[in-house]
């Protein structure tokens, strides 16, 4: 700040934040390092104490074993002599511990510190000017061959949207590569996208599979979502609403404690995830647990006509037919959202049509359009 030119704009604030944290991490390091030599001063001086208790003991010894036989000497003062250099030896090794201790506690405080500011950087990229971007991408590079994964998958997406940089999608999938490799998650759900959209690779569907595959069973619910979708559409996989329906349950359940996390209770992402699961269940014929993720949805959001569509569907599969009668006709008229204006007996002839395809029927179908006044 203090060498750039007069003309030179004035920092921004992301500047100045960034020079304080890095003032700060620099205090903390000389801090940490005050303490690693006041520790090891202090480990010196128990060393010289042990050493000095040592000798008087050897002295006293041998002033003992004189008044003995030589062969008595001689074993006593041996055994002296292994208990210093057991004592020596549990010091130095003490020592070394303690070192090691402290520097891997710098090295992880260091490691924590640069990926949440690389975190942050990479969330407020697309609101930067080209210039800033340019300085966050040294920012990663820096990171990167400093081995943080952070910073190499957050190389990867400066790539892949060209942040700073031309998009250069091969560039992008070394760096998610590299990440990959060190166990990112995230970064192996970017590789699938790469490899299902043919994005600086020949597009190969099994490819992007197996990395969605390897992000999912680490948590990723992205990778989840997109698993689903390869089974329920048959994408490089044989069609199959079993593991659409799979995949569906473990987003929802990785968006309900996440959801509670940040709001105190779930509510309106859980709800949507679970009529999701209601959805996928009924093709996949596991109609019982349609019906408790739609009532479980339903119980989140009441008021949510969208979620009863499933739940209607799921009573009728069940042969709950008085139930799924009166609440399909219930809501005729109604829209189904205040986003979609769409009535909701345009949205359960789309939903029997998509049952049909399926090859999904029941005998209620044709009189429930009927009812509606919609007809295939």
């Amino acid at each position: 700040m203090a060498r750039r030119p007069k003309n030179a704009p004035e920092p921004t604030a992301l500047h100045l934040d960034f020079i304080r944290a890095s003032e700060e991490e620099a205090e903390a390091r000389s801090s940490a390092q005050r303490q690693q030599l006041e520790a090891m001063a202090a480990a010196q001086a128990e060393r010289e104490t042990a050493l000095h208790k040592a000798e008087e003991a050897l002295k006293q010894a041998a002033d003992a074993q004189r008044k003995r036989a030589t062969m008595a000497r001689i074993r006593n003062i041996a055994l002296v002599a292994v208990s210093i250099l057991a004592l020596l030896v549990g010091w130095f090794a003490w020592s070394t511990q303690q070192q090691k201790r402290i520097a891997e506690e710098q090295r992880e405080q260091a490691d924590r510190i640069l990926g949440s500011a690389t975190n942050i950087f990479a969330k407020l990229q697309r609101q930067m000017d080209f210039e800033t971007k340019k300085e966050v991408l040294a920012v990663f590079q820096a990171g990167a061959d400093h081995g943080d994964v952070t910073s190499m998958r957050n190389l990867g997406i400066t790539y892949n949207y060209g942040y700073g940089v031309p998009q250069d999608y091969a560039k992008a999938r070394e760096w998610y590569e590299k990440a990959a490799d060190k166990g990112d998650e995230l970064a192996m759900g970017r590789l699938g996208l790469l490899y299902q959209d043919g994005q600086g690779v020949p597009q190969d569907s099994t490819k992007a599979r197996e990395w969605f595959e390897k992000a999912a069973d680490k948590g990723d619910p992205i990778a989840m979502l997109r698993l689903r979708d390869l089974y329920e559409n048959g994408d490089g996989v044989a069609q199959d609403y079993a593991k659409a329906l799979q995949w569906q349950e473990a987003y929802a359940a990785k968006v309900q404690p996440e959801e509670t996390r940040r709001l105190g209770k779930p509510g309106k992402e859980t709800a949507e995830a679970l009529n999701d699961v209601a959805w996928y269940a009924l093709f996949a014929r596991e109609f019982t647990r349609a019906l408790t993720a739609a009532n479980r949805a339903h119980a989140l959001l009441p008021d949510d006509v969208s979620i009863e569509t499933n739940r209607a569907h799921a009573l009728m599969f069940l042969e709950h037919k008085e139930d799924a009668k009166a609440l399909y006709l219930s809501n005729k008229g109604k829209p189904i959202s205040e986003q979609d204006n769409k009535l909701w007996e345009h949205v359960i002839l789309e939903d029997f049509a998509e049952f049909r395809k399926a090859g999904l029927t029941h005998p209620m179908m044709a009189d429930i359009e009927k009812e509606l006044g919609v007809s295939p």
